[in-house]
């Protein structure tokens, strides 16, 4: 990455630093949908850590200590995912948020693999119920940036992948469009570093959202 290239990137971080701040100031929802073209790994992963990395920081800031359903305005955020296709979350981002400490919600009525059976087997694109660790309860699944579950308007939009970031030049209803782009872990599937490929992408998205929340949470 050159200077231009993190020039950008740090004006990026900073206007959606500016943006989350501003939104919890007000007391407005702060809601953000991670944007990759699959929706199958990245933005998975950011959608998945995004709440657990503000709750924690914001639960320092604000010196509590609370867990799920106790956080208060200060410690909600809202993520969600979206993609231009709908394939399915790859197990491999599965499998890298199990290691960084997020487990299968047992509660829940689907298969502990997420996959819901029928006539067909396998769902094609199944869901799957996790927690993270202050014990949050997430659904991740493969769908469009526009499908009925995400917000149609007040959201930021962060493309973390860079055909994403160029197909969607425009995100209808986002009050603000972040590109934010990461390392493409798929590229490595099917191999002995798969794995290490995950961790590291999921530590480069951990990254970033740390810096972007510690930020907003000082302004």
């Amino acid at each position: 990455m050159n200077w231009d290239q993190l020039n950008h990137r740090y004006s990026e971080i900073a206007t959606l630093a500016s943006y989350v701040a501003g939104q919890a100031r007000s007391k407005k929802p702060v809601q953000l949908i991670f944007v990759c073209t699959h929706n199958s790994r990245r933005s998975q992963i950011a959608r998945a850590l995004a709440p657990f990395i503000w709750q924690t920081l914001s639960n320092r800031e604000s010196g509590l200590s609370v867990r799920a359903g106790e956080a208060d305005a200060l410690s909600s955020i809202h993520a969600f995912s979206g993609g231009s296709e709908v394939t399915s979350v790859h197990p491999n981002t599965i499998q890298a948020l199990l290691r960084a400490g997020f487990t299968f919600d047992k509660g829940k009525r689907k298969d502990q693999d997420g996959s819901e059976k029928g006539a067909a087997g396998l769902a094609k694109n199944p869901v799957y119920e996790l927690l993270d660790p202050l014990d949050n309860s997430l659904s991740l699944f493969s769908k469009l940036i526009d499908d009925i579950e995400n917000p149609s308007s007040n959201f930021a939009a962060i493309m973390v992948c860079s055909h994403a970031d160029e197909a969607c030049p425009v995100v209808k209803g986002a009050d603000v469009r972040i590109s934010l782009p990461f390392e493409d872990p798929g590229k490595f599937d099917g191999t002995d570093v798969s794995a290490e490929a995950y961790d590291r992408a999921l530590d480069q998205i951990a990254r970033d959202l740390y810096c972007i929340f510690s930020m907003a949470l000082i302004r």
